[in-house]
Order: C-alpha cells, then structure tokens, then sequence
C-alpha cells in the first residue's frame, strides 16, 4: 500500500482537448514510450530549446513547488 501512495503522489493529472489526445496517442505510440514518459520528453526538449532558465532551475529542484529531487 505504501508503494501505491508514492506513485500515486508521483503523478498529476492533466486535461488535454480530445483533438490534441488522439496526436498526442500517436505521437507516443511512434516514440515507443508510454504517454507520461513522452510527455516529459515533450517538456524538456521544449524548455531546452525555449526557455534554457527554467529547464536549469528544474534541474536543480529550484522551481516554486519543486521538491528538491536530484533524479531529475
């Protein structure tokens, strides 16, 4: 039980246009990695061409409501 509360406060719910669902299931599907997995990989290839502050501060577990996690 104890295991299924951590995983359970790993992840956060997101809402996402029905439209943009079905690209985004594909989109992952051709990645071969499962949605969460390719939703970060979204993120950081964003960041790490867009916004290369922001990417850094999460990195280091700086950003407002960031546990400070080193596995990043």
């Amino acid at each position: 039980m104890n295991d299924r509360n951590n995983k359970k406060n790993m992840f956060a719910s997101l809402k996402i246009k029905k439209d943009y669902k079905v690209l985004f299931d594909e989109l992952s599907y051709q990645n071969r990695s499962n949605q969460w997995q390719f939703l970060e990989i979204l993120l950081e290839h964003w960041c790490e061409n867009n916004n290369q502050e922001v990417y850094e501060d999460f990195k280091k577990g700086i950003l407002p409501g960031q546990e400070n996690n080193t596995d990043k």
